[in-house]
């Protein structure tokens, strides 16, 4: 929450000052057009070293398909229990992609780069998220921009409203302005449960909501 206070310095008496509080609410309807989801990479192997260059080769072809960022990973010891003894049974890596696009096709065309990273194929396990439709940031903050000075410039139209009503003078002692939530209007997300390697589908897009509220306090005298 912001707070804008505008101070004036009063040349009359405030005997008959009376003061007036308001609430508005702003919304603006924007439709993504990115979507976004991470792939989860786990490798099983007794030599660490191999597990590193799968890594290593996965987050060098992923970057080249300039959607997927992060590429972190971790490489821990496995153990088995056997005759209640813990055995030392090789390591186990993992790797996570966030992705964000446009087009499927691009999402696929990863998936096909991280099956390559594997000589072997077929050891390295993927695991897709559900892809969902997002606000790109700079969409977003434009948005809240705009539903900011509307909001600001509702103070003024609702002052000069508030002088005529009253044959008063008022002016604006406060605005509070609330940050901007985003809605999703009935949005569904595609969470897949066939093989991550089959083709991808795009979730149904759905108009997202920005809402931004604001409270004011008037003084007219």
């Amino acid at each position: 929450m912001r707070r804008i206070v505008f101070l004036f310095i009063a040349g009359l008496s405030l005997l008959n000052a009376f003061e007036i509080q308001k609430h508005g609410e702003f919304v603006k309807e924007i439709e993504p057009d990115i979507m976004s989801t991470s792939i989860r990479a786990v490798f099983e192997d007794k030599n660490k070293l191999e597990i590193q260059n799968v890594f290593e080769k996965a987050i060098k072809e992923t970057k080249n398909e300039n959607i997927c960022t992060n590429g972190s990973y971790r490489i821990s010891p496995n153990y088995d229990y056997i005759d209640k003894k813990r055995v030392f049974s090789g390591y186990r890596g993992e790797i996570l992609f966030e992705c964000k696009f446009q087009d499927s096709k691009k999402l696929d065309l990863v998936i096909s780069k991280l099956d390559e990273a594997d000589d072997k194929r077929g050891r390295l396990k993927l695991t897709l998220n559900p892809i969902r439709w997002i606000v790109d940031e700079k969409v977003q903050m434009q948005a809240d921009k705009e539903l900011e000075l509307k909001a600001l410039y509702y103070a003024k139209e609702y002052r000069t409203f508030l002088s005529g009503v009253y044959a008063s003078k008022c002016k604006i002692k406060e605005v509070l302005l609330n940050n901007a939530n985003i809605f999703t209007n009935n949005q569904r997300e595609y969470a897949t449960t066939a093989d991550i390697r089959s083709k991808t589908t795009a979730p149904i897009k759905s108009t997202h909501i920005i809402k931004y509220s604001a409270s004011y306090k008037f003084e007219c005298r």
